[in-house]
């Protein structure tokens, strides 16, 4: 969680297949949002296949088993927490790259 000093809003950012929450731009992403007054929520799908160290490789069965379905269910728990934790407010949103983008519309609609 990249917290804003004022937030105006937060940002679930939903990483794409064979990504993570650390992976290339999604930490550059969530700080350059909080430090715009956008709090940010990052988070691995279960199905990433990354290990509790959240950058290896190393859940391969869990990568296998991964579905839309899983993606869809993964993102509903990260909102529901976000919402107990009061992380959200009236205003936030969803962002995703590739796959995540398509979990984000699915999970909108």
């Amino acid at each position: 969680m990249w917290h804003a000093e004022r937030p105006r809003g937060t940002v679930i950012i939903c990483h794409g297949f064979k990504g993570f929450a650390k992976w290339g731009f999604f930490p550059l992403l969530a700080e350059t949002l909080a430090r715009g007054g956008v709090s940010a929520i990052t988070f691995n799908f279960s199905g990433s296949g990354i290990g509790t160290d959240g950058e290896s490789f190393t859940e391969e069965n869990a990568f296998f088993a991964n579905s839309y379905s899983c993606e869809l269910a993964d993102l509903s728990l990260v909102e529901k927490e976000a919402e107990r934790r009061q992380w959200l407010g009236a205003n936030y949103g969803l962002f995703g790259h590739s796959r995540g983008g398509g979990i984000a519309i699915l999970h909108s609609a």
